[in-house]
């Protein structure tokens, strides 16, 4: 995925420029995952599938959001609405993103760049938004809040990146085409159960002291909304009695339905330990 539209935040850049806060989900309606953290792993296993992606020479959780990669993110309502009962971290403060600038090789020493979103339209030069610097070129208030934000994601990321280095010595993670029948997005990968149950006691305790044995149980648990997602998507898509509209707002009761249910009987969403930040 392209990151040209991502500009790293300067003073001279950015000194004199301001920033809204984001209102709508609509820039989500393409996305169909996102990169999930360490911390973050039960609330994603109790809304999304969580599978394992490899880009890059490397292997990172992901939430799906749906399992046709042409198709339109579902959670994402006809008004711009969220309809999922948890939101990943990593959607959750538009216009910035961050990547990471390892000191050292060590985890505890990870830096990152702030970065800026442009192309999202919440750029201006109105004062009465958000400043990015004071005066004195110092962050502003509502920025260092930001940063704080993604000083925690990142740190959460690192310590991700870890535990699936893990996962991929112990050769834990098999291609992952379909589940009980219903069929995944094209490269995605998950915990081998065979591989898992023939570790031996030492593996596995390394397993728990990492805490990769935590994402491994996520991921599992979470293969279980794969069957309702194929339904919700098949009412968007495969009702030909109904008309679009009708098609769509069926989908949407379906899952909010589902996210209520799922907020009353879980307070995950609610205990991440990592939290919105702009908006």
């Amino acid at each position: 995925m392209t990151r040209t539209h991502l500009k790293p935040l300067s003073f001279q850049r950015h000194g004199h420029m301001f920033w809204k806060r984001f209102t709508s989900f609509e820039h989500t309606r393409h996305v169909t995952e996102c990169s999930v953290v360490e911390a973050e792993v039960f609330p994603v296993a109790a809304s999304f599938p969580l599978v394992f992606r490899k880009t890059e020479g490397r292997v990172e959780p992901v939430a799906v959001f749906s399992l046709t990669e042409e198709a339109e993110n579902p959670f994402v309502s006809e008004t711009g609405g969220w309809l999922a009962p948890y939101l990943p971290s990593a959607m959750r403060c538009p216009p910035f993103d961050a990547e990471p600038m390892p000191r050292g090789g060590q985890v505890k020493d990870a830096q990152f760049q702030l970065l800026v979103d442009e192309s999202l339209g919440l750029i201006s030069d109105d004062p009465r938004d958000e400043a990015f610097y004071r005066e004195t070129g110092a962050l502003s208030s509502n920025l260092e809040a930001v940063m704080t934000f993604f000083q925690g994601r990142m740190s959460s990321a690192q310590t991700t990146k870890a535990i699936c280095d893990v996962l991929v010595e112990m050769n834990l993670l098999d291609r992952l085409t379909q589940y009980e029948s219903c069929i995944l997005p094209r490269s995605c990968w998950g915990i081998s159960t065979d591989r898992l149950n023939s570790l031996t006691n030492k593996q596995l305790a390394t397993l728990t002291a990492c805490g990769a044995l935590r994402l491994v149980h996520a991921h599992q648990i979470s293969l279980s909304h794969v069957a309702w997602l194929t339904q919700a998507q098949s009412r968007m898509t495969h009702n030909p009695g109904s008309k679009d509209a009708e098609r769509k707002a069926n989908a949407e009761g379906f899952l909010s339905a589902l996210a209520e249910a799922q907020t009353s009987e879980t307070s995950w969403g609610q205990n991440s330990e990592i939290h919105a930040c702009a908006r």
